[in-house]
């Protein structure tokens, strides 16, 4: 029998069976084939579209860029305007105030780049770089500078500035920072060498006291000077204090024998009278107004313990005050350079010392009387209170620092003892 030739095609499996393929199956296999490859085309299409084409990744890129680079430049332009914005603003703020170097003619604001004074009518503003940032002291001279050469330090006549016109430093203070500090205070008996001047009211001075000047008005007028202090650090921001002991004629300029040699009662009028005027008043310092200034020095300069050691708080080097038992270098006003060798009690002129924030021998050189006064019933030879030490003695009190308290009679007299006058704006 003639078999029929059969069109298929054998193939062996895995397990040695045989599967046949008919030609319908292999037409739809290549029909598969050819609809998956249009697929691919289609998505590798999309795909090509979504990257380049027109709404595609890397146009989107482009734009983006571009945007990115827009909004820079818009934002460098607002930067730009901006710093101009505050140039000006600052320009005009600066031209708003006193520069350095000019006259008050009006009380008026000094603006150092950073902080503000309050500048009382007839003074200057000290025009020498060391001499007009807030932080580190700045100091206002009495009179009509506008014209001096600061680089000279001359006025138009050829006068040495520092040796011809008083001289104060402006000291920042808040109403809270307006304060007593108390840091060495001597014991002496029943009585202590302290007392806060708002309380003075309540005292009766005794005979030995008012035949030495310190009256019950007197009092009353401490008390007084006290709150009008208060009030005018309050208002004002800060007040002046004197950048040297008073020196003699009643001044406060460089190279000048310190006033000495008087009862507290002279000082004290002799402070009032300084500088008087419409715009500000000069007072002898209050233990308020000596005791922020040191707190300011501490914390604006290198001398950090100033009130309470004779040594510089950062190295322990000395701080080159005059004390009987300290050497003390400086220059005399000749211009030759000077030691006064230690163990010599050797009172020197105003402002040879180191300045501490343009500020001169709060510690030593002449102990200074203040508006503190400390009555006490049976005991005349403690009514008045100093402050700091002197270049004359060994004992403890005379050889002290800025911060200390020691007190005397009130009519005692030695040419060791001095005052600090202040100056505050009304």
């Amino acid at each position: 029998m003639k078999r029929e030739k059969n069109n298929s095609i054998t193939n062996q499996n895995s397990i040695g069976e045989k599967k046949i393929y008919s030609k319908s199956d292999r037409a739809i296999t290549l029909i598969a084939l050819i609809v998956t490859i249009i697929v691919l085309l289609i998505l590798a299409g999309v795909t090509i579209n979504s990257v380049v084409g027109k709404d595609g990744v890397i146009k989107k890129s482009k734009i983006a860029v571009n945007v990115y680079k827009n909004e820079s430049d818009e934002e460098e332009k607002s930067i730009e305007n901006l710093e101009n914005v505050i140039d000006e603003n600052v320009n005009e703020t600066q031209e708003k105030y006193l520069k350095s170097g000019e006259y008050a003619s009006n009380t008026d604001m000094y603006y150092d780049g950073t902080s503000l004074a309050v500048i009382p009518a007839g003074f200057t503003v000290s025009g020498m770089a060391s001499e007009n940032k807030i932080s580190s002291g700045l100091v206002i001279y009495k009179g009509d500078l506008s014209k001096a050469n600061w680089q000279t330090g001359k006025d138009a006549s050829k006068n040495d500035i520092k040796r011809t016109y008083n001289q104060y430093v402006w000291i920042p203070s808040t109403e809270e920072e307006y304060k007593r500090t108390e840091w060495s205070v001597e014991q002496d008996h029943d009585s202590r060498a302290s007392k806060d001047e708002t309380e003075l009211a309540s005292v009766t001075p005794s005979d030995f006291d008012n035949g030495n000047g310190i009256t019950k008005d007197t009092l009353n007028e401490i008390v007084n000077q006290i709150s009008n202090e208060k009030n005018s650090v309050k208002k004002y921001g800060g007040f002046y204090i004197g950048r040297y002991e008073v020196g003699e004629g009643n001044v406060i300029t460089q190279y000048k024998e310190p006033s000495a040699s008087l009862k507290w009662s002279a000082a004290y009028t002799n402070a009032k009278n300084i500088d008087v005027g419409s715009a500000s008043v000069s007072y002898l310092s209050s233990s308020y107004a000596r005791d922020t200034a040191l707190n300011f020095i501490q914390n604006n300069s290198e001398f950090k313990t100033y009130a309470s050691t004779r040594d510089n708080g950062s190295n322990r080097a000395d701080i080159n005050e005059n004390w009987q038992d300290k050497n003390v270098t400086y220059t005399d006003a000749n211009g030759v350079s000077q030691t006064k060798a230690e163990g010599t009690q050797t009172r020197l002129p105003t402002g040879v010392t180191t300045a501490k924030c343009n500020i001169y021998d709060m510690g030593g050189n002449v102990a200074e009387f203040t508006t503190e006064l400390n009555p006490t019933e049976g005991d005349s030879d403690a009514t008045v209170v100093l402050h700091g030490g002197s270049y004359e003695g060994t004992d403890v009190w005379q050889t002290s620092p800025a911060g200390s308290r020691w007190d005397a009679g009130s009519g005692s007299v030695t040419d060791s003892r001095g005052f600090r006058a202040t100056l505050f704006i009304q």
